[in-house]
């Protein structure tokens, strides 16, 4: 019995010791062994490893690209003028020896990425107009995060400082640097907008906004950022594959007053347009009124004309009906006279002597 519980204590601490010397390294981790704090080695390729056990520790780190997201900050530019920029930092672990002697962890890689992103944003940003920070040239407004820059091939050994400088360019990680001609804006000015296009005398003004926000410095802003970044972080042992702008605005205390002159701006445009509408519409309303005034002039020219012929034409009736039968022509008029003055209920009073009397008194219109 005793001797079967010795031999279950050495299993188990064969098993231990076993246990304690074999690790494992996936395809995402990087790691360097530690001998009582001392680095004896990096491990780089995946699988199954062996350290001297309850001296050797191994401590891991991530191979896959991170971020580095800093707070929001505020810039000043070189006309004067304040900027809240919320930069993003993309990065991996290069060297993870230098990585773990100058930086420990990610937690501290962080912290040094943000102050040397913000240094050099700080630096380069009061190089630049405001006009050149906050305007996006067009074609780069869907543009996603390329695909990131292959690692640096890497031994079980220490992997190699000198990386940083084999390293393919900033191009390749993103196709956004410097020195890739397509992320640097044409010489050619970007059309403005069709939400922007208006017509009348806001067309030269807005032709002279495009022009002085023509040289898009953003995208230059960004890969001289990345750059000097890529530089300094390189003696921690990190290689940067970009820095990017997440937002780039006013601060929160002018953004208002931005705002409201924004807003008094595009209704004093909006204004010009519609006494413009009404002055055209005053024009279309007096030429109408005129056009119709003509119309109608011409109309009763029309009518009179018509009506006098007609009225000549029914005197030439008359006359020749009065020279045909004179009496006969005088009957048909009194007759007429009767009809249109007499009826059942009228009570007429007329001379002895009226004509009009004559066939009243003597219907057979004899003497």
């Amino acid at each position: 019995m005793k001797g079967g519980g010795v031999v279950a204590v050495l299993a188990g601490l064969v098993v231990a010791t076993t246990w304690s010397t074999l690790f494992a390294i996936d395809e995402k981790e990087l790691a360097i062994v530690t001998q009582f704090g001392k680095y004896e080695r990096s491990i780089a390729e995946p699988g199954l490893h062996f350290k001297v056990p309850f001296v050797q520790t191994v401590n891991k780190m991530e191979r896959r690209v991170l971020g580095s997201e800093s707070p929001p900050s505020s810039y000043l530019t070189r006309d004067k003028k304040r900027l809240v920029v919320d930069p993003i930092t993309r990065w991996r672990i290069e060297d993870p020896h230098l990585f773990y002697t100058t930086v420990r962890d990610e937690v501290g890689a962080k912290a040094r990425l943000d102050d040397l992103t913000n240094s050099e944003l700080r630096r380069e940003l009061a190089t630049r107009d405001f006009g050149e920070i906050v305007c996006v040239p067009r074609g780069d407004v869907d543009e996603g995060f390329g695909a990131p820059t292959p690692a640096p091939s890497a031994t079980a050994g220490a992997l190699p400082t000198g990386a940083a400088s084999a390293a393919p360019p900033m191009a390749s990680a993103l196709g956004v640097s410097a020195p890739s001609a397509s992320a640097v804006p044409s010489a050619e000015p970007a059309p403005v907008p069709d939400a922007f296009v208006l017509a009348g005398p806001d067309t030269q003004r807005l032709a002279s906004d495009e022009a002085e926000v023509r040289e898009c410095g953003r995208d230059q802003v960004m890969a001289s950022v990345t750059k000097h970044v890529q530089e300094a972080a390189a003696k921690y042992g990190i290689w940067v594959i970009d820095v990017r702008m997440k937002r780039s605005d006013l601060p929160p205390e002018v953004q208002e007053s931005v705002y409201q002159r924004m807003k008094a701006e595009r209704a004093r445009v909006a204004t010009g347009y519609r006494s413009k509408g009404e002055e055209e519409a005053q024009k279309i309303r007096a030429d109408t009124d005129k056009q119709r005034r003509l119309i109608l002039a011409e109309a009763y020219a029309t009518s009179e004309t018509l009506r006098g012929e007609g009225d000549a034409e029914s005197i030439r009736a008359y006359a020749g009906a009065f020279g045909k039968d004179e009496e006969f022509y005088v009957f048909l008029r009194s007759l007429e006279a009767y009809e249109k003055s007499i009826d059942s209920a009228s009570t007429v009073v007329l001379s002895t002597s009226s004509p009009l009397f004559k066939y009243l008194e003597n219907p057979g219109g004899g003497p």
